[in-house]
Order: C-alpha cells, then structure tokens, then sequence
C-alpha cells in the first residue's frame, strides 16, 4: 500500500467497528496482510506461539492437578501430541510443537501428512525444521497401532487437522483422523484438546452452513485457540458444543488490512465458474452523454473490463453515432425524444431497460439542464442497483425516491470533493467546537480528517447509499462500516478517471454487495492508474487508465477452481 496522502490519522487504523470477523474476511485480511508487507510465515509464527502458550498454561494446570498419579503418570513429564494437517491451520501446528521442543518437562510427537502433501510454501518450512528438533514425528501413512499408542499416552491432543477453508463433512483420511480423537476422549473423558482456530470438522460459514449436520465427525475440543478476533461461527450455539473455550490470540495483524481495501477484499467478490453462461456476471445500462460523449463511453467501456456480461448505453440521439463509432462491443441506443440531453419524455422508454439491468450508471456526461436532473428523479426509484456519478450528483434526485412507492435501490455515490460539499448540504450544520489555540497543524489536519470521515458516513446513512468519496486516500461507507483506498497517483486528476471509476463499479455492484463492490471499484481504479502510471509516466489519459483495467485483474483475481470431491483431503486416504 503506498504512502502517498496517508495522513497519521487515527481513523485510518480505527478497526474496532466489529469485534468478530467470518471466516472469508479473515482470509482477506490475511492476504492484505502480505500485500502491505507481512510474509505469511511471520503471522504464522505468531499463531504457532499463541497455541503454544494455551498448551503451557493448560499443562501448567495439568500438573497443578495432580492429575496424572492415578494413571501412572510420571508427574515430571507431560506428553503433547498435535495432529497437523497439510493446510495452514497444520503449519501453526508445526510452529507450536517446535517452541515446546525447548520447554523442559514436555515431550512432544506430531502426527503429520508425508511432505508432498502440505499445501503451503510456509507450512512446508516448518515442517522441514522440526528435524532439527526433540519432536517425535508421525507421518499419517504410520500403521493406526503407532499413532493409537501415542493418543493412548497424551496428556494433551492438539488439533490442527482442517480449518476454515472446509465445504461439508470431513472425509477420507481426515475423518479417520478426527475419529481417532474422538475416540480416544470416549475412553478418557478428562483428556485435553485444543483446537487452533476451529475444532476439525466444524464448518465456518465459508461456503457451507454454520450448522453441522446430524453425525458429523466434529473435534469436540476442550480450548479453541483462534486468531487476531472472534470468529462469527464461533459464536453460534451450535458452535459451542464444540468449540469449549475461546481464547481469541493477537498474531500482528496491520490495522491497515482491514480498514483499507487490499487484494484480499477482492477475494470475497463474486468469481466466475467455468458453468457460468451469459448474464451470470451481470447486465450493466449506462445512462449518460448528451453534452459529452466520451464519459458513458470510459463508464461502459470500464464496465465490460471489469466483468460485466452486457453493457448497454441509453444516450440523447445527438451523442449515439459518436459513442458508437468509438467501440464495437457496446451496444449504444438513441433516446426518443430527440433532444441533445436526457428530458422525462425519454423516461417511458427508459425504464424497461432499468427494470431488467443487474446496475445501473447514471450521470457521466449527462450535463445539468433542469430537465435532465427531472429525468433522473422519475428513473432512480426503478432501479434495483445504481452507481449515481458526475451531473446526477444532486440532492434533489432523492426527493423522487423518498416519494416513490418502489423498493429503494442499492445505491453507489461516487462525489469528488465538489459533489461531496453539495451533498453535504442535506446534512444539519455540525456543531463546531472552539479551538484552544494549542493545535498542531498535525492535529487540525487528523481532525479534519475525522470530521470529513464522519461526514461522509452521515451522509451515507441519510441516503441509504454507499458513498465513494474520491481524493488522494478515497473513503467508502455505508453509515455503518468506513474503508478507505490509497491506490491511485496525481496523474489520476485527468478527466475521465472517474468516469472509469463509475463503470468498474457499476460492473462489481452488479452481482455483488454494495460496499464491497464500491470499495474494491476504488482499489481496482487506483491500481490500473498506477499501472499506466509506471508505463506512461506522471502524465497520462483516461484511455491509458482503461487499458490497464485487465492486468490489475490478471494480477489480483485469482480462477476459482472447482470443487471437487478431492479438495480438502489433508492426508492420503
């Protein structure tokens, strides 16, 4: 992320608006994670640490119980066996099991997947250090007597076997795995288990129900160590069965991860599959031009770089010919009446076309003529999504949607700083406090900062929509949550980048949530500026911006894969 525009301001990092995290969320923050700078192995070494030191707080009362005379324990000694699966959760796994290698009085064993098998390139490392360790360990190919007599003589199992990233029930050797655990506790009851991050077995909420099912094979652990917040899934009474008590651990997470877009966000926006057929990815109609033909054009023209199935341009019959000539893959269609700027006659034959697009973009390059602002009242109410940009930015076009009897729609602001103060408008007059005189000019500057953030939250609670505010650091809300975007470079402040802005937007609304569409539009935008940028130079054109639309896909958007009945199989069959 760079620095240019970041002010030290603490709203920036402010990430207490939620104390629980689901599972996809934490997996972009993650990835933002590294993005800003942080390798994964490092969080992993945090995470491996905090189960570490759960285990030794539980061996710690574990021997202050007394609890191993009776079953001919030696009472100077306690035995750790993790169980590692081959994803990340294994990794942690990895790393705890070396920190109790160096604790006196602990013997450790992990029962492992052959090499080959562990998913990731930091698992992997931690895996291979564990030879220069005092750790026994297992691979899970070993005869079931081997791994019996170890579960026979744990005095804590520490499941590390699957973690958020399951869809259904376990199955194959992770199952046989999980049953083992399971089985060992119907023998001993008092045994204890901690599970890192989610007990084994459990869905998470990513791509599957929260619920388990009847008979899962589900870990019933007596601690569930997870990371940096609560999890949702941890938090459902069905969860609670299973979970026992949550030690929720800090591992170095950024506050920037998550109060800035990153390409982890990017990762909870709808992805296509290799099934998809034509419309899954949305229908877009940009209303726009009149007065200015190249705006609905950039709008359109960034729509379909940016996934949209079908792009269509509702335009005065004056601007059609020439947004046509510049692109043959949109579909461009005069408006009836014959004027040179969009009027209410036109809106009759409009609104068909807005009942049945997935998004809709209204504003760039529709000028301000009186009657064009009318016509934009009468179209909002029908829209199910719309991206609201440039000329229709104007406090009057709500007034049509409070009267209307139509459901309201999803809605995207995208001001500049201009638009912003004229919406602004709407809001009561702030109560200004008096200044001491002993502000620094650090301080005036955070505090504005604050004042404008706020704002614009006010703002987006007032209309019911998402509001983009562009500048050097964008600011996205929708009265509740606050994100900003710090891509983007000076050279972007060429006419027509919002233009772009809009139709990535209008594209990512189209089968997506409002804010999340919103703010990944502002991330995608700032990133294709910064490519042409790095190709052009400081100075470049909208066009330049739009041509390197699909490489910030390319770089940040990965295939979804299919999910196939192999997927998830931690460990051979």
């Amino acid at each position: 992320m760079q620095e240019k525009g970041i002010r030290r301001d603490p709203s920036f990092f402010d990430r207490s608006q939620n104390d629980v995290i689901t599972a996809d969320e934490m997996k972009a923050v993650d990835l933002n994670c590294h993005y800003l700078g942080i390798d994964p192995s490092v969080l992993m070494e945090n995470a491996g640490a905090a189960v570490a030191s759960e285990i030794l707080s539980e061996a710690a009362s574990l021997k202050c119980g007394g609890s191993f005379s009776e079953n001919g324990y030696d009472r100077d000694r306690i035995r750790v066996l993790l169980f590692a699966g081959r994803g990340n959760n294994g990794g942690d796994a990895f790393v705890a099991a070396r920190h109790l290698s160096s604790v006196p009085g602990i013997d450790v064993s992990v029962i492992a997947p052959e090499r080959p098998l562990i998913r990731t390139e930091e698992a992997g490392r931690n895996d291979d250090l564990l030879k220069f360790c005092p750790v026994s360990v297992v691979r899970c190919d070993a005869d079931r007597e081997t791994i019996s007599s170890l579960l026979s003589a744990a005095d804590i199992i520490v499941d590390g076997i699957l973690g958020t990233g399951i869809r259904g029930k376990a199955r194959g050797a992770e199952r046989e795995m999980i049953s083992l655990i399971l089985e060992e506790r119907r023998k001993r009851p008092d045994v204890r288990i901690i599970s890192i991050d989610i007990p084994s077995g459990m869905p998470s909420g990513a791509g599957g129900d929260v619920c388990p099912p009847e008979g899962s094979c589900i870990i019933s652990a007596d601690t569930t160590v997870t990371f940096h917040k609560m999890k949702t899934f941890l938090k459902t009474p069905q969860a609670a069965r299973y979970a026992g008590k949550v030690v929720v651990s800090g591992i170095g997470i950024l506050p920037a991860a998550e109060t800035f877009t990153g390409p982890g966000h990017l990762r909870l926006l709808h992805a296509r599959r290799s099934s998809d057929h034509k419309g899954c990815s949305g229908s877009v109609l940009v209303i726009g031009g009149g007065p200015y033909t190249g705006a609905p054009f950039l709008a359109a023209s960034a729509a379909l770089r940016s996934g949209a199935d079908v792009v269509r341009v509702l335009t005065p019959e004056t601007a059609a010919g020439i947004i046509a000539s510049f692109s043959p893959d949109l579909i461009v269609t005069a408006l009836p009446s014959g004027k040179d700027h969009l009027c209410p006659d036109d809106v009759p034959f409009i609104l068909p076309s807005v009942r049945s697009a997935d998004s809709v973009i209204i504003g760039p390059g529709l000028g301000n003529h009186p009657e064009t602002i009318e016509a934009v009242s009468g179209i909002l109410p029908f829209c199910r999504k719309a991206v609201i940009d440039a000329d229709a930015l104007r406090p009057e076009i709500f007034s049509g949607i409070s009267r209307s009897g139509e459901t309201r729609p999803q809605m995207i602001l995208t001001p500049h700083s201009g638009e912003f103060a004229r919406l602004a408008a709407m809001l009561p007059a702030p109560n200004d406090t008096a200044s001491n005189g002993t502000e620094t000019n650090d301080t005036v500057s955070n505090n504005a900062a604050a004042n404008d953030t706020e704002k614009i939250r006010l703002l987006a609670a007032k209309t019911g929509a998402v509001i983009l505010k562009k500048g050097a650091v964008d600011t996205i809300s929708d009265g509740g949550r606050i994100r900003f975007n710090s891509t983007g470079n000076p050279g972007m402040n060429v006419g027509g980048t919002g233009d772009i802005l809009s139709g990535i937007a209008g594209a990512l609304l189209a089968s997506n949530d409002a804010f999340e569409a919103a703010a990944c539009a502002a991330f995608i935008n700032g990133s294709a500026g910064d490519l042409a940028s790095a190709v052009k130079g400081p100075v470049f054109t909208a066009t330049d911006v739009l041509a390197e639309i699909p490489a910030v896909f390319r770089k940040y958007f990965r295939k979804r894969r299919e999910q196939k009945d192999s997927v998830h199989r931690a460990f051979t069959a």
